[in-house]
């Protein structure tokens, strides 16, 4: 045996245990990746939704605003990406600013309406559930008024219903949204009112696919934590915008 082949022969432990080693690796931990929502809403305009096991972030770019929620506890951190500020909170805590100037732009509540049917479906290649709401009919005032005529007796709604994020979480996605509360993670609404004029309250621009980023769900170490959410909106506008954030 000359010296190459002892060399060789020295070396294969060693290369067998790498090749072990790698093909044993945990899956998620080499193909772990976050869903990316590009959504518009009535509410907040552009936004974007990423989902991940590890956490779920919810930003409105136009306002430099951000929230995360991340596991065990799932806190509500709610961030202004310019100011650099931050406020944190149990979900059960949050109390956002009420804005009295919403009521007329959007007299009809599609949260109050409560399913009639759903059945599952698929939107733009994503699996989800497709909800038909109603407005019950004791709080339906389909009179002569303005505002009778403009309030959402129907809807259409698309959800994800995600086991991997408990209700509250999935709860104050649907409340980011204005919608339906206890059908899952929001993609598309549509909505009618008593003149049977539809708006598209909700809609899904795209979505992809991206390698997670732990830092995605973290707040950055140079912000600073302020003591209640309306520091962290930076003028009225910001204000106004996220009066029904999570309500």
């Amino acid at each position: 045996m000359n010296k190459r082949t002892l060399t060789v022969s020295a070396a294969l432990p060693a290369l067998l245990c790498l090749s072990f080693s790698l093909l044993c690796a945990p899956a998620g931990q080499a193909e772990e990746n976050a869903l990316v929502l590009k959504q518009w809403s009535f509410l907040n305009g552009a936004t974007q939704l990423t989902l991940s096991k590890k956490g779920v972030r919810f930003e409105v770019p136009g306002r430099h605003l951000a929230m995360i929620m991340a596991p065990p506890v799932w806190n509500v951190q709610f961030l202004n990406l310019q100011r650099k500020v931050y406020y944190e909170c149990t979900p059960a805590a949050w109390r956002p600013q009420m804005s009295s100037a919403t009521v007329f732009f959007r007299p009809g509540d599609p949260g109050a309406l409560v399913p009639a049917s759903s059945a599952e479906s698929t939107i733009q290649g994503l699996k989800c559930r497709r909800y038909l709401l109603k407005l019950p009919a004791s709080q339906n005032s389909s009179g002569t008024h303005t505002w009778e005529q403009l309030l959402v007796k129907t809807a259409e709604l698309y959800a994800i219903d995600d086991n991997n994020y408990p209700k509250v979480v999935k709860t104050i996605l649907a409340k980011n949204f204005g919608t339906y509360r206890d059908a899952g993670i929001p993609l598309v609404l549509t909505c009618t009112n008593n003149r049977n004029e539809i708006s598209k309250e909700l809609r899904l621009s795209s979505h992809s696919t991206t390698p997670f980023k732990a830092g995605d769900f973290l707040v950055p170490k140079d912000f600073k934590r302020v003591k209640t959410g309306p520091e962290v909106t930076s003028n009225q506008s910001d204000n106004e915008g996220f009066s029904e954030f999570i309500r």
